[in-house]
Parts: C-alpha cells; structure tokens; sequence
C-alpha cells in the first residue's frame, strides 16, 4: 500500500500472512486511509514534472498532430489555471406587484 507498489488486498494478504478480510477492514480505518491517500498524492507529486515534460514533448515537437497539441495545450493550461471553462447562464425572471401576487396566490389557493 505504502511502497508505490500496486498489488491486490489479496496479495498483501499474503504477504502479511492475514486473511483478506483485515486488508479490507484495514483500509476502511480512517488513519490508515489518510495516510494511504497522503503517500499516493507525494507519488503523484513526484510524477508530475515527468508528465510536464510529455506535455512539453507533445506541444514543441514536430512529431506530434495539430489535435495533439491543441489537446496538450488545453490541458496545461486548465492545470496552471490559465483556462476554464465557461458556461452562460440565462435566467429571465417577471417580477409583479405583491397585490397582484397575492391576489393570484388567492385565486390559486380558492380563498
């Protein structure tokens, strides 16, 4: 779990010499949790620049498609937080008088 290695909760299991079942109560231990998340997000620190780097190889190469690299160059983009999506919203909203309103709630209601 801690190691970088992948392997399945049977494979730990075994090399633990416990029964499956404790690698699964394990897991649902929230300290053990956190700590398993904590060491996977430092692994995927350190494999970040090599990830720049393909991104970077992808975008300044001759090698690669005008779709590659424009799909390359979003991605980074949207990392450094230089691009985000844009959604529009439209709302049209009717404002009446409260008379009129309640008057309407009334007739609504049978009152």
């Amino acid at each position: 779990m801690l190691d970088g290695v992948v392997r399945t909760n049977q494979a730990y299991a075994d090399i633990l010499g416990c029964d499956v079942r404790t690698i699964y109560k394990m897991k649902q231990n929230e300290k053990i949790s956190q700590e398993i998340e904590k060491r996977a997000d430092i692994g995927l620190k350190t494999s970040l620049s090599n990830a720049y780097g393909v991104l970077e190889d992808i975008l300044f190469s001759g090698h690669s498609s005008n779709g590659e690299k424009l799909k390359a160059l979003d991605l980074y983009l949207k990392t450094q937080g230089k691009l985000k999506e844009k959604q529009e919203t439209t709302a049209e909203v009717t404002v009446k008088d409260s008379n009129t309103a309640a008057a309407e709630l009334d007739r609504l209601l049978g009152l």
